[in-house]
């Protein structure tokens, strides 16, 4: 049973989604742990890029690329597969971000954590947001549960006192039509803040608060 912690509602109940304050996040008993990410809603294979892009939540066009790549880091204890993300305003990298995933026996996938670098030219110039599990209180997170159901309430971002973010599964199956094709087996998930994303079974994140998937 993965390990239930209280999570922070955001300013009002329009901002988050419903359901308990306890929900749930990756714990060590959860495991063992694999760095090889299958589940069918958000597969790491190596080698794959995606490009997704347009307004991104009303605050202007946003370009994002990630790229799962053949390397792993260990992350509290955890052998974690790695995932680079970019974003680019007018062409230029502004981001570059490391994810670390690990995927439990349920096919749960947990997030460890993530190193960011903010870029001005070829510069780094901060890594604000940075964590990782296991330190300052930051536990691993859930990317998306194993066995995904209309409802499922989940804690995304466990950072406390000040980051502590939940989704919530509110639909299945709905199309949802990008650049890059028409994806009929979907999940719609609602992040706090809110914020609305949609996996494509076999491909992932196909949309992300007015980002649509471009090409993969």
């Amino acid at each position: 049973m993965f390990l239930l912690l209280a999570a922070c509602g955001g300013p009002d109940d329009t901002d988050t989604p419903s359901g308990n304050d306890d929900v749930a996040v990756c714990a060590a008993e959860n495991g063992p742990f694999s760095a090889d990410v299958t589940h069918p809603y958000t597969p790491f294979v190596i080698g794959a890029h995606h490009v997704i892009e347009g307004e991104e939540g009303g605050e202007g066009f946003g370009h994002f690329e990630t790229w799962v790549l053949d390397e792993t880091a260990e992350v509290n204890g955890v052998t974690t597969r790695v995932v680079e993300h970019q974003a680019q305003e007018e062409g230029v990298v502004v981001e570059i971000s490391r994810y670390y995933f690990a995927q439990a026996p349920d096919q749960t996938v947990c997030f460890f954590g993530e190193d960011i670098d903010e870029m001005e030219g070829t510069e780094v110039v901060g890594h604000e947001g940075s964590w990782h599990a296991g330190e300052e209180g930051a536990e691993a997170a859930i990317q998306l549960p194993g066995d995904p159901t209309v409802g499922d309430l989940w804690t995304m971002v466990y950072v406390p006192p000040d980051e502590v973010e939940t989704a919530e599964i509110t639909g299945m199956g709905e199309s949802v039509e990008t650049p890059a094709g028409t994806f009929t087996d979907t999940l719609t998930v609602l992040e706090e803040g809110p914020s609305l994303k949609y996996y494509a079974r076999d491909i992932g994140q196909i949309y992300d608060d007015g980002m649509a998937l471009v090409s993969y």
